[in-house]
């Protein structure tokens, strides 16, 4: 993608991004196994339900959206950030017990 140039094709209700890349299906394949595998493998509930939500998401997006699915992709990302962020801080007034010992 450094090397060669990005167009983006304006449609009704999303972007769709041109690149050289080669490979996309690879490179796909280890975005989604950094990006959700992680939460997957955590020992939190929530963390695992967040990263099942992920993945169908991802999935969802994938299908119906093939052409969109870097825009799209992205606004379902921040909003699930959001989400992630209201769950951390909801979990930092729970008393001690209930969450990890650290530093505050």
């Amino acid at each position: 993608m450094l090397a060669d140039p990005v167009s983006v094709v304006r449609h009704a209700h999303a972007l769709t991004y041109v690149t050289g890349i080669r490979n996309g299906g690879f490179w796909a394949v280890l975005y989604v196994v950094a990006v959700i595998g992680p939460a997957l493998l955590s020992g939190y509930p929530t963390i695992v339900a967040f990263g099942v939500l992920n993945l169908v998401g991802l999935t969802v997006v994938a299908i119906l959206l093939v052409q969109s699915f870097a825009s799209v992709w992205c606004v379902y990302a921040a909003l699930a950030s959001a989400l992630v962020l209201v769950g951390m801080r909801r979990r930092r007034r729970l008393p001690d017990p209930h969450r990890m010992h650290g530093v505050r």
